[in-house]
């Protein structure tokens, strides 16, 4: 007891000063600080994975603004274990949440995903990580559950952890991972206005050879307008709403999904005005020794490149926005698993999985009612057509979603949408005229169309207003 009591103590003055400690193992993002510097992305979400904008993410002395689909970007971040924190307002309330990571200097899109809740309704985790002859270690990385990737902790030089901001009345998967050690993983539950609890101890692995690929690997892939995508348009958060109910409509869990760029091989030119996203989706490995994945990607099958490197064992997606992915052109990947034992000290990584590929659809255009338009009566809609389209689906909002959430009393979600027939077309036509609930006089609407080509592969146009006359 006394040893854990002078551990608190300490961290007070140590945790700020974690950027640069090993512990982690070295090849990919090995956390040992350089006096390099990195790119940080990703996106502010809330338990859900619902997209918060307008969020002020700070880390070492620098702080920038979330978009409205919840993006971020911090360029020039010194390199090693880097914490990261997010403020955003919500209705009037202010939701916040904190992780840490660990950014190799030069990588060019290190992608971190920060999970976010009512401050309100919050509590803590904290607790050791020592092996089984009671040595605590430096450098130790726990993992909290959320819901695109996990939050990160990292102990301090008495082996002690700790992670404010956190939801208040969640249970979480919780995993304490060490370079050459089998990981542990307990549930618990963090309580509002309480700190929860949670020791490991971990105890040195065996080699036991590579493991196996993660199963039921697949791809889609989004085409979305830059007019929403690349700008700071208060639009685009309706975007991950739809790309969430599309994840739900096939099968996937938005549980434990994390996302990197480590290396960028451009093939030819996204075209202008359009954004591409290709998502993987993978059933996790249960094994104890699991560091995390490798995602490979080629244009051809027979050549894939190392894309990314995830050190994050709950992971089981990963989503590629890499400014070279364009429409038309197929893309392959494959990922693999690495072990906490063999992995990186000898580069043994897993075999790959099966090949997946995806063929992203061409941008398209909503055309009428045009942005900002007066509209009399019903609204006769219009887009441009996409090659290869079987179907296509059009979205109505009444109010724009600061947080698109259909769970969260202040989410918004469409009135009329997917779960009206009438709402869809076939892959011939182009238009169609509104059927869904009375539009109000004076009121403003909000509008879009999802292209898909039935194999998991997405279109969709910008989103543009009008109000109803």
């Amino acid at each position: 007891m006394k040893r854990k009591i002078t551990a608190i103590l300490f961290a007070i003055t140590t945790l700020a000063l974690l950027a640069g400690c090993g512990g982690g193992g070295g090849g990919f993002g090995s956390g040992s600080g350089t006096g390099g510097v990195g790119n940080l992305t990703g996106a502010v979400t809330d338990v859900n994975g619902d997209a918060v904008a307008d969020a002020t993410v700070s880390t070492s002395g620098q702080s920038t603004k979330s978009l409205s689909n919840g993006t971020y970007s911090l360029s020039g971040v010194p390199d090693g274990y880097v914490y990261i924190q997010a403020s955003a307002p919500v209705h009037g309330l202010t939701y916040t949440g904190e992780t840490w990571t660990d950014l190799v200097a030069g990588q060019n899109n290190h992608s971190v995903d920060i999970m976010v809740s009512d401050s309100r309704y919050q509590g803590s985790l904290q607790g050791y990580v020592e092996d089984d002859q009671g040595n605590v270690f430096i450098g130790a990385k726990v993992f909290i559950q959320g819901p695109y990737g996990s939050a990160m902790a990292v102990t301090d030089h008495n082996g002690y952890y700790k992670l404010n901001r956190l939801p208040g009345n969640t249970s979480f998967n919780v995993t304490a991972s060490f370079a050459g050690y089998v990981n542990q993983t307990m549930s618990t539950t963090i309580n509002t206005g309480q700190t929860s609890e949670l020791d490991f101890t971990l105890t040195p692995g065996n080699a036991t050879g590579p493991i196996a690929p993660p199963t039921n690997v697949s791809a889609e892939s989004w085409t979305v307008s830059s007019y929403i995508t690349r700008t700071l348009s208060p639009y685009k958060g309706m975007y991950d709403w739809v790309r969430n109910y599309y994840l739900k409509k096939r099968g996937y869990s938005l549980a434990s999904q994390a996302k990197s760029i480590q290396l960028v091989h451009p093939v030819k030119s996204t075209p202008a005005g359009s954004l591409v996203e290709i998502d993987l989706f993978w059933t996790p490995r249960a094994e104890t020794n699991l560091l995390g994945y490798l995602i490979k990607r080629g244009t051809s099958s027979s050549n894939l490149s190392t894309e990314a490197v995830l050190r994050d064992p709950l992971a089981s997606a990963f989503f590629d926005a890499d400014p070279a992915l364009t429409p038309n052109y197929v893309y392959y990947y494959t990922v693999s698993s690495l072990d906490t034992v063999e992995f990186p000290n000898n580069g043994t990584v897993g075999a790959p999985s099966s090949v997946v590929a995806a063929d992203p659809l061409d941008p398209m255009s909503g055309l009428s009612p045009s942005q900002s338009a007066t509209v009399s009566g019903n609204p006769y809609f219009q887009w441009s057509p996409v090659n290869g389209t079987t179907s296509y689906q059009v979205y109505i909002w009444n109010s724009f979603p600061s947080l698109q959430s259909s769970s969260d009393p202040n989410g918004v979600t469409p009135i009329w949408g997917p779960n009206d027939a009438n709402s869809q077309t076939g892959s011939g036509q182009t238009s169609l005229t509104y059927s869904g609930p009375a539009l109000q006089s004076g009121a403003t609407y909000y509008w879009m169309v999802i292209a898909t080509d039935g194999q998991g592969n997405y279109s969709a146009s910008q989103i543009a207003k009008f109000t109803e006359q």
